[in-house]
């Protein structure tokens, strides 16, 4: 039970990224009303809640291990993988607003040619 459970916290980490690729696309293809900034807020903010859940979820599974495990240095290593995950959803997010922007641009010139 106990590595479920460690599992289950890494994987729940890169939650708030996929949500973040998933919905940034449908946003820059128009598919969804919300804006990338809204998406992105909604995925940092998600974030920070995933990494105070999985860190509880972390050290339960090495409370109830059979090892008698005293150290919580592993534990620790789930804030700095949820770092590294942010430091990545931040620059995806920029990746995206910035795509979102040239697609904007180039749909408005087009549409400005065409009404010439």
């Amino acid at each position: 039970m106990s590595i479920i459970l460690s599992l289950c916290s890494l994987i729940l980490l890169a939650v708030p990224l996929v949500y973040q690729l998933i919905c940034g696309y449908k946003s820059i293809k128009g598919l969804t009303k919300m804006s990338i900034t809204e998406i992105g807020f909604t995925s940092f903010m998600a974030q920070i809640l995933v990494t105070i859940v999985s860190f509880f979820l972390f050290t339960m599974s090495m409370n109830q291990s059979e090892e008698d495990i005293k150290c919580m240095t592993p534990a620790v290593g789930i804030i700095g993988i949820s770092f590294m995950i942010g430091i990545i959803l931040i620059v995806v997010t920029i990746i995206q607003a910035v795509i979102k922007a040239i697609y904007n641009r180039k749909s408005k010139k087009e549409y400005r040619s065409s009404t010439n």
